[in-house]
């Protein structure tokens, strides 16, 4: 599950940029569908 994976990533001092990318993707998505409503 990518959840499960971007909250072990969160727990490391280091981020990875590609998971933070997804994360920050997904955010965006979130907030553009609920702009949407």
């Amino acid at each position: 599950m990518p959840v499960i994976t971007a909250i072990n990533r969160w727990s490391w001092p280091v981020f990875n940029i590609a998971d933070m990318a997804i994360v920050i993707g997904v955010g965006i998505m979130i907030i553009q569908g609920y702009k949407e409503r």
